[in-house]
């Protein structure tokens, strides 16, 4: 056998050998992983984080052993991840850690906390008003700025390169620049004013524009003056709107009006008042009135173009140019219309002209029982002869005399005598004038019930007794008429001085003052008794407004004061039946009391501190003394020490309460009053009711005997 043939006999026999190895190893394992397969073995892994609340971690719990564990942390903004650590050792830097269990484990996830990545934003408005950068967080959001503004134009939002920035979507992840886009913005021009001229000039323009010089405009009947604008305010000829303007225009076209004159030729007339002078192209059509000339008719205008006299010659609205009228008269014939009641012949002339000569009026006869008395035209104005020059139709009324009236004013300043005859037209009489004063009317005889407004013949046979009766002493052929005038002084304003402004609370108000009233003519009258007064409350304390009213006439002036009312307590006097005797304000808390011989006037146990002990005795006086009289009250116990107190000037229902210092030891306690000259009544306080009755000379009424009760009374603060 060779060495190559026993090469491969070897390598064949050690090929057997290793087979049969590993059949035996391959039989055991399976023979073991059977046995596992019946006895399963499980591990737990447990995990969290150094810093809490810093993520979530997924792929905990328990596992069977050689199974598969993926750990995975989620981190919550504001951190970064370091790594898994189990007993200290780092075992994997991935957010996501997979491995084979074969025990228990407890992984450690480290984190940190994150440190911020920020980003510079810059705005580049391209020529807009500068903006502020910004440094913003990565992942934050970028804060709109305001909007930029750039003359001429308008802005049309922040881009990214070509992109429109969100502000409220887009993420930061870089530096970034932003930069402003622009619109041109396109100004309109409004023209005022115009007239319905043509107007051939722009209406808008934009910051790029040319230089714009304004076509100046015309209209008929009309001067154009310039343009003009806010700034502009005289008109001016050359408007410009140079290049780079950039604002709205409102334009104002200023036209001037063009007058015309119109000129009149009247042949000695006078014009009518409705012919205007003058006219304009927007003039609304005028008709031209007719002209008057005394003693002559109109016949009518002539001018260039019309030759023969035409009435109501027209001006056409919208013509233009001077104008030249010629007025054409004729004389007229005026008639003479006479008129007598009494129907007499009459050879008067019935006809005349402007043109006329003078002549005469011829008188009537007279007839029973009244005198011809003339011819009289409609202005009560006796005629006797018309003049050459005179002009109009004329009623000349034939007028007889019966009785002559005349008027006679008083109490004005503005009127005179006045003088007419019965059948006259009605007179209507004038208002008279009074300095400072306001006319109230005309009186017949100063009888309040006749107002008299005018003249007239049934005014006359209604008021004729009254004037009969006031003209005994007179001719009948001539009566008078007095009229007075009535007069009211106007009120123009009050004053009101010296009212008392202090007071207390319960108080009665009283104003004590003068009121003044102002008349027109500088006079005034103290009205005080007439006015009001009101706005006062004396129940509360404080400062307070008073209105001081005056009415004279339905005409009501005011004026107002302040006044200070101040707290205080209100003390009441009951006797010892319960009734009030007296009440009024002192400047503390007061008590009453009423006592007999049998009650001492003992002072009272108070809590508080006494300010005032004394005794009270009421009296009211029904019949005045002479004059008034004077009463003497006593106070004592019997006759022993008494105090006296005098009340003079006592009148009719004066109620006074007299006062005496509380003294211990006038057990036995009373008042006396005595009347000092003349004859006197009064009465006493006594069971709850005033009486008593005392004439003359002196009268004692004792507090134990059935007299007058006595009060004692203690004030506390």
């Amino acid at each position: 056998m060779n060495k190559k043939k026993l090469i491969l006999l070897i390598t064949f026999i050690a090929a057997v050998i290793v087979s049969i190895v590993l059949i035996i190893v391959f039989t055991t394992n399976k023979k073991d992983n059977n046995t596992k397969d019946t006895q399963t073995v499980t591990y737990s892994v447990n995990a969290s984080t150094n810093i809490p609340n810093s993520g979530t971690i997924s792929g905990t719990g328990t596992y069977d052993e050689g199974s598969e564990v993926i750990l995975t942390i989620t981190l919550n903004d504001g951190f970064e991840f370091d790594g898994w650590y189990s007993n200290d050792n780092k075992v994997s830097s991935s957010i996501s850690y997979s491995f084979i269990i074969d025990k228990d484990y407890n992984f450690i996830a480290q984190v940190n906390l994150a440190t911020p990545i920020e980003y510079l934003i810059q705005f580049n408005s391209n020529g807009g008003n500068s903006i502020n950068n910004q440094t913003i967080v990565k992942g934050g959001k970028v804060t709109e700025p305001i909007t930029p503004s750039k003359e001429g134009y308008k802005f049309s939002g922040w881009y990214n390169n070509d992109s429109n920035w969100n502000f409220n979507d887009n993420i930061v992840t870089d530096n970034l620049t932003l930069e402003a886009h622009w619109e041109v913005e396109t100004y309109t021009i409004t023209y005022q004013g115009t007239l319905d001229s043509t107007n051939p000039n722009p209406i808008e323009y934009t910051i790029e524009s040319e230089t714009i010089t304004l076509t100046n405009l015309t209209k008929e009947g009309y001067t154009f003056l310039g343009w003009t604008d806010d700034e502009i305010t005289t008109p001016t000829l050359t408007y410009v709107i140079s290049s780079g303007s950039h604002e709205n225009k409102v334009i104002t076209a200023n036209y001037e009006i063009n007058t015309y004159t119109i000129t009149y030729e009247l042949d000695g007339g006078t014009n009518n008042i409705n012919n205007p002078t003058s006219y304009t192209y927007e003039t609304n059509e005028i008709t031209l009135s007719d002209p008057t000339k005394v003693g002559y008719e109109f016949i009518g205008w002539t001018t260039e173009g019309v030759t023969t006299p035409t009435k109501n010659l027209t001006i056409e609205k919208n013509s233009t140019g001077n104008k030249e009228f010629t007025a054409h008269f004729e004389a007229n014939t005026y008639t003479i219309t006479y008129v007598d009641s009494y129907n007499q012949a009459n050879s008067n002339v019935t006809e005349y002209t402007i043109l006329t000569d003078t002549f005469s009026i011829v008188d009537l006869d007279d007839v029973p029982g009244y005198a011809f008395a003339g011819w009289y035209n409609d202005s009560n104005e006796r005629v006797t002869e018309i003049a050459k020059g005179s002009y109009g139709n004329l009623e000349l009324t034939a007028q007889y005399e019966l009785i002559e009236y005349t008027i006679l004013f008083y109490e004005c300043e503005n009127t005179s005598d006045e003088t007419f005859k019965y059948g006259d037209s009605n007179i209507s009489i004038n208002d008279g004038i009074r300095s400072g004063y306001t006319f109230d009317g005309w009186y017949l005889f100063n009888e309040d019930s006749v107002i008299v407004t005018e003249i007239s013949e049934d005014f006359i046979a209604l008021n004729n007794s009254l004037i009969l009766s006031n003209n005994q002493n007179h001719d009948y052929a001539k009566l008078e008429i007095h009229l007075y005038a009535r007069w009211t002084l106007a009120v123009t304003n009050i004053t009101i001085s010296g009212q008392k402004t202090s007071f207390k609370t319960y108080d009665t108000f009283s104003f004590g003052g003068t009121v003044t009233a102002h008349y027109g003519d500088n006079s005034t009258n103290n009205v005080t008794s007439q006015a009001t007064v009101s706005g006062y409350d004396m129940s509360t304390a404080g400062s307070q407004t008073v209105t001081v009213s005056y009415t004279e006439n339905s005409v009501t002036k005011t004026a107002t004061y302040q006044i200070t009312v101040s707290k205080a307590w209100r003390t009441v006097f009951n006797d010892s039946s319960g009734h009030e005797i007296f009440s009024g304000s002192v400047d503390s808390r007061g008590d009453a009391h009423a006592y007999s011989r049998t009650k001492p006037c003992n002072i009272s146990t108070h809590t508080e501190k006494l300010r005032i002990s004394y005794a009270v005795c009421l009296i009211q006086f029904t019949e005045n003394g002479s004059p008034y009289g004077s009463v003497k009250v006593i106070w004592g116990n019997g006759g022993t020490n008494p105090v006296e107190r005098t009340i003079n000037d006592a009148r009719i229902s004066d109620k006074r309460t007299v006062t005496f210092d509380y003294t211990q030891g006038h057990d036995i306690v009373y008042c006396q009053f005595s009347v000092n000259g003349g004859s006197f009544a009064g009465s006493w306080y006594q069971n709850g009711i005033w009486s008593g009755n005392t004439k003359n000379g002196n009268t004692s009424f004792y507090g134990y005997s059935g007299g007058m009760d006595i009060y004692k009374v203690e004030e506390y603060y």
